[in-house]
This record gives structure tokens, sequence and C-alpha cells, in this order.
């Protein structure tokens, strides 16, 4: 199994035979992978749920710092929230999230959007 650009890159960076070692992964028997046998549930239960404990103190945070007109924070803020989004499984509030971080980047405060954000988070 070819494990990618970044992987490859990074081993070709890197020293020692762990860095050469092939990495688990590709299909299993069952239909999964061998990577879901790396996760370990109770870890990604806990992980979910500090996403959403969070959640409202992120969305608060965009919506704060949007109404205060600090471009930057916004960015830094929904950078922060789409990258969590996306990881937990979230790629509309990712996607919601990037937009509001590019248009902060160009001085846009798009109230609507962290409107519409808040919709979707159900805030």
């Amino acid at each position: 199994m070819a494990d990618g650009p970044l992987l490859d890159f990074l081993r070709g960076r890197t020293t020692g035979p762990a860095a050469q070692a092939e990495l688990p992964g590709g299909p299993r028997d069952d239909g999964g992978t061998v990577d879901d046998d790396l996760v370990d549930p109770a870890l990604m239960a806990r992980l979910e749920g500090l996403y959403a404990d969070a959640l409202p103190h992120r969305l608060s945070a965009i919506d704060r710092h949007t109404r205060a007109g600090d471009t930057s924070a916004v960015a830094s803020a929904a950078t922060t929230l789409a990258g969590t989004s996306g990881q937990f499984g979230h790629p509309e509030v990712a996607s919601l999230c990037r937009a509001i971080a590019a248009d902060a980047r160009r001085g846009v405060l798009a109230h609507s959007r962290v409107e519409r954000l808040q919709e979707l988070a159900g805030t």
C-alpha cells in the first residue's frame, strides 16, 4: 500500500529503521481497515465529548470577535473549529468555518455566515 506523498516526504527526511517501516493500513476481511484496530473506542468517545463541550465556547468566540470587528481573532477561531470539525466528521461546519476564516483574512466579517454556523451547530 502506498502511504501517500506526505508520509513519503517525511520518511525521506527521517532516518532509522522505524521511519522506513511500513505503516499499518489497508483492507481487512470484515470490511474495515487495519487502522480501525489502532483507534481506541473509549478514547474516541472522550475526544468527541471534548469537541462537543468546547463547541459552544468556540462558536461564542467566533461570534464575539465578529461583533468586535477583530478579523485576526475570527480567522484564528474559525480555522481552529474548521480543523476539529473536519476531524470529527462535521464537514458542513468545517466548510463554513473555512469560509468565515477566509473572509476574515480578507478583512470581511460575514455576520450572516456566523449566524448560519450557529444554526448549523444548533445553538
